[in-house]
């Protein structure tokens, strides 16, 4: 397998960003600490991230209580279960505190080096709502399986095709997830997707061409494990945002832009597995 060698150990080509504007919120089950404690320091090394906010069960939380010990790195118990429950709240604690910008990944996800550094200047300058990057699946072997390097014009018509806007690592305006009201816990699979239909209404994406994160997939992912009640999901909340002139269109042409999408993908899986190092 070709090397893509090491993820860069400084920020060097990014430029210098303000500190302490942006906050990370992380759900956590502590299953791993120490793939959680790599997500952690893909965070803080950022140099704008001021503050890093676990959410974790009750029964978790004397089990994390050391990492509160960390520079910038806050545990706190969940309220209600659930992944959207436990980011509503990371993110409702940071827009506490002030932070006018949060993002999330999950637990074993990694934030690419120096990737919210960068965005925030873009972010700023156009005063948008969403930073977005490109997204790198990864496997348990530290594989790159999939690349998400989908041009920003397709958030104008993510009401017609599957969710090409990738979660972990984006950078929101914390207003504007209040704005919209959050993360809607009604959804069990596409609450990330339900967001950006809501954004996509009165909100602005932009991106940069570069690396964002890197997300671990694996079969006993939630949605990666239920594809059929994942799909379901993603169109009912589709249909709920689509305007009733083009419910037409809707229905013609999204199944298509599914099926083409599933093939895309399962080809990217299967020709383009290459070795990346996360350390």
């Amino acid at each position: 397998m070709q090397s893509m060698g090491s993820i860069p150990n400084s920020c060097g080509q990014y430029s210098t960003a303000s500190a302490n504007v942006v906050g990370v919120v992380i759900p956590t089950l502590a299953r791993d600490l120490l793939l959680l404690e790599k997500a952690i320091r893909s965070a803080t090394e950022q140099i704008c991230v001021g503050m890093v906010v676990l959410v974790t069960p009750a029964s978790n939380f004397d089990k994390l209580l050391p990492f509160s010990s960390l520079d910038r790195v806050r545990v706190i118990q969940e309220e209600q279960p659930g992944f959207t429950n436990a980011m509503n709240l990371g993110v409702e604690v940071l827009h506490q505190m002030g932070f006018p910008y949060f993002c999330g990944i999950g637990d074993d996800d990694i934030l690419a080096l120096g990737f919210l550094d960068s965005i925030l200047k873009k972010v700023q300058r156009k005063d948008a709502d969403v930073g977005l990057g490109h997204c790198f699946y990864v496997n348990t072997k530290n594989e790159i399986i999939f690349k998400n390097r989908s041009p920003i014009f397709l958030a104008r018509v993510l009401h017609l095709i599957p969710n090409v806007i990738p979660a972990p690592g984006a950078m929101i305006k914390t207003e504007t997830w209040k704005k919209v009201n959050g993360f809607d816990p009604a959804y069990t699979y596409v609450a990330d997707f339900d967001f950006w239909l809501k954004i996509k209404k009165q909100g602005k994406f932009v991106k940069s061409n570069i690396p964002m994160s890197y997300f671990r997939w694996h079969d006993k992912s939630l949605t990666a494990g239920n594809r059929a009640a994942s799909r379901k999901e993603a169109l009912g909340a589709q249909l709920r945002h689509t305007p009733n002139y083009q419910k037409v269109l809707f229905y013609t042409f999204t199944k298509v832009a599914y099926f083409f999408a599933d093939k895309l993908m399962k080809h990217s899986m299967k020709s383009s597995y290459k070795k990346i190092h996360v350390d």
